[in-house]
């Protein structure tokens, strides 16, 4: 069988237009994964004592995202953590500090690299 896909194939002259005729997917390599864009429009949609529910709309250019990575840090701290992963453009983040002031954002990740972040959210819960 191998030996009749190569001869199809070479009948061609690999011309991807001809093997489409055929009903066969091309020869063209794939196109390079690009790093996603940036997410956009992060929001804190609702809130409760030690949770939040976090909101953003999905970058516009870029490649394809993952998933989503999100960080906090203290106001007077500085140093970005993660609290969690989000595949979809929301996510409910529960057990956090309470009575802290925290700043939170959204970076998009996929195997070509990471986005930049997100703008940026306060809270206190």
């Amino acid at each position: 069988m191998k030996k009749d896909l190569h001869y199809a194939e070479d009948a061609v002259d690999g011309n991807d237009a001809k093997l489409a005729a055929l009903g066969w997917g091309g020869t063209a390599s794939p196109t390079a994964l690009q790093v996603p864009g940036q997410p956009r429009s992060l929001e804190t949609a609702k809130e409760g004592p030690g949770w939040l529910l976090l909101d953003w709309k999905k970058p516009v250019d870029g490649g394809k995202t993952a998933f989503y990575r999100i960080e906090r840090r203290k106001l007077a701290d500085g140093s970005w953590t993660m609290v969690g992963t989000a595949l979809e453009s929301e996510a409910t983040l529960t057990d956090q500090e309470r009575g802290k002031e925290f700043e939170y954002r959204v970076i998009a990740v996929n195997k070509a690299g990471e986005s930049g972040p997100s703008n940026t959210v306060m809270a206190v819960l």
